[in-house]
């Protein structure tokens, strides 16, 4: 689940951890569910760990973009890689939804 800053808000959250714990529930407890978030997050009664990504600098990201659109100028890859958040996961998501580049 990508980005879920917006599940984790004051109004969201109760029913987004319903939600984590309906889906450990019906999968038996054999399932393991990878969020990523700005921020840190914990549902009790169920284990959680953290893996802290750094954002990348623009010179990576640019690299990653290209590797991924070759066809692309530098300008559109590295505003691309702001809208992005510089994060590498929702770069490959971007780059993926457009077959064109």
């Amino acid at each position: 689940m990508e980005d879920i800053d917006n599940l984790l808000d004051d109004t969201s959250r109760s029913d987004f951890y319903d939600f984590v714990r309906l889906l450990r529930k019906n999968l038996n407890q054999h399932c393991q569910i990878v969020t990523t978030s700005r921020s840190s997050y914990e549902i009790r009664e169920l284990v959680t760990g953290d893996v802290n990504v750094k954002e990348m600098d623009n010179e990576a990201c640019t690299e990653l973009m290209k590797k991924q659109c070759p066809t692309q100028n530098d300008e559109f890859l590295q505003r691309l890689a702001e809208l992005c958040g510089k994060i590498p996961g929702k770069f490959l998501a971007a780059t993926a939804a457009n077959k064109d580049w």
